[in-house]
């Protein structure tokens, strides 16, 4: 197989578009895949995509990008796989593509919003058309009104799919910037977990399997099983965020920690599109854990956008760090920082936790090293917190426990440590008394039981202390004796 047909076989180009209720999608290039499975994966899109792409939200994806973790070689894939939307009233039209070269963004979106358009009026035509025709007129109408509408979509798919891949009119290796000035809002950091065990039957019941579920070549159905894509879980987060985050961000529900997850995770390309996409070219998706590397959203209303950046560092073939940065054009304050510092954070970042710095540590070294950081949560608690700070509280709960803790150990201590000071002023106490008695001219004092027993091994034990009595005795009456016996000596 020459390096030719292996590009080719990569492409993998969807075009989805709605109007109201009207939905359809096509895959190009069509000669890749035969005729039944082509119409199979369009109705499972169908059916798919509805929901997770074209629910009514006031924000919707703009402009995605993923890459692929090549398990057999370890490497990061060459190929890019991208997602453009482009929204007008109530139409819509989403490409996904998976290409090699860099696309410009600010001709694809032109590219788009002209297909959109035709589209558009194309719909609008067979609803004039419709209108204008009796009831009885149309339920003998025989064709399907729409099928005008399938065929433009699909002349028009194939003029972009040129475009994009041959003609390459729409590939530059030039990032250009088309969103307006955003604030870096927060930073998060997700361990991960990969699965790379699931198997995929590519036959019409398009089953999933564990290894150890399913150990034949075949399914049931008599499709042929190959391994499907792997993917990844969040096991724990950790946040970081400047001071007064929730007064930054006024609305209670944006500012949660629950919000800013699903942010994230609507930002991740969707498993159920990876097992379609398999099915395809299962060369290329079966081998490669795709993650985000960069998602634009944009707000319905105000067109304001929303930049997730991604930086994918793995670890083990079952673990990974994702870190994430979330800038918003809708906040400026002097508490944030621009997103023209998220490369050479980014940088700074990446470098520190693949030489094996601490979260803490890679923060305090970066610009945002006076933002706040939050202990790692497992995923199924963040929903109990309502703000970042809340989380905080649980380090600082955790660090004052400790603390009181050992005030407490003090405490219990302490009683014990001054009997030994008691005891130990009382011996310097019987020392000092002991050399007075020497030194002392004037009386002669006799000590009864001045022996100190002290235990050396044992410094702390029980100090006996004896029981002292003086004897003064009275100098005069000694010196009348000696006088005396001095006389009869002589």
């Amino acid at each position: 197989m020459n390096n030719e047909d292996t590009k080719q076989k990569k492409q993998v180009n969807l075009l989805i578009y709605q109007k109201g209720d009207y939905f359809s999608s096509d895959i190009f290039p069509v000669e890749h895949i035969e005729t039944s499975k082509h119409k199979e994966i369009k109705k499972d899109i169908k059916e798919l995509l509805k929901e997770e792409f074209f629910t009514k939200s006031e924000i919707y994806p703009l402009v995605s990008y993923f890459k692929g973790w090549n398990y057999s070689t370890k490497r990061f894939s060459n190929a890019n796989l991208f997602s453009i939307r482009k929204n007008y009233e109530s139409s819509s039209l989403v490409n996904i593509a998976l290409i090699e070269e860099e696309i410009n963004l600010i001709k694809a979106l032109q590219e788009i919003n002209f297909i959109l358009d035709t589209l558009d009026g194309i719909y609008n035509k067979i609803v004039l058309v419709q209108s204008k025709l009796s009831t009885m007129e149309r339920d003998r109408e025989t064709d399907d009104p729409y099928l005008e509408l399938e065929k433009k979509l699909n002349l028009l798919g194939k003029y972009y799919h040129w475009m994009l891949y041959e003609e390459k009119s729409l590939s530059t290796k030039e990032k250009e910037d088309v969103i307006q000035k955003t604030m870096l809002t927060s930073v998060l950091l997700l361990r991960l977990k990969i699965h790379s065990d699931r198997l995929q039957c590519l036959g019409v019941c398009n089953k999933t399997f564990t290894k150890t579920e399913h150990e034949k070549e075949n399914c049931d159905c008599d499709g042929e099983i190959v391994l499907a894509p792997p993917y990844f879980e969040i096991a724990d987060i950790s946040f970081v965020y400047p001071e007064q985050y929730s007064d930054i961000i006024k609305d209670d529900k944006e500012s949660s920690p629950k919000e800013i997850i699903q942010k994230v995770n609507r930002a991740t390309f969707p498993y159920f599109l990876l097992l379609l996409f398999n099915q395809i070219n299962h060369t290329y998706f079966s081998n490669n854990l795709i993650f985000p590397k960069y998602s634009l959203w944009e707000y319905a209303s105000t067109r304001d956008i929303t930049k997730i950046n991604f930086d994918f560092l793995p670890i083990t073939d079952t673990e990974a760090f994702l870190v994430a940065y979330i800038s918003d054009s809708r906040y400026n304050h002097k508490n944030l920082e621009s997103s023209v510092i998220i490369p050479v954070l980014s940088r700074k970042i990446t470098s520190n936790l693949k030489e094996g710095y601490s979260w803490h540590s890679t923060i305090e070294n970066t610009q945002i090293h006076h933002w706040k950081i939050t202990p790692f949560l497992p995923l199924a608690d963040i929903g109990k917190y309502m703000k970042l700070e809340e989380i905080q509280l649980i380090e600082t709960k955790e660090k004052t426990e400790v603390d009181l803790a050992k005030i407490g150990q003090e405490e219990e201590t302490q009683p014990i440590q001054n009997q030994v000071d008691e005891k130990k002023d009382i011996k310097e106490k019987l020392v000092e008394f002991q050399e007075e008695s020497i030194i002392e001219p004037l009386e002669k004092k006799v000590v009864y039981g001045s022996r100190i027993t002290v235990n050396k091994k044992e410094k702390d034990e029980e100090i006996e202390v004896p029981n002292f009595k003086k004897e003064i005795i009275k100098q005069e009456p000694i010196k009348q004796e000696e006088q005396e016996e001095e006389k009869n000596n002589e």
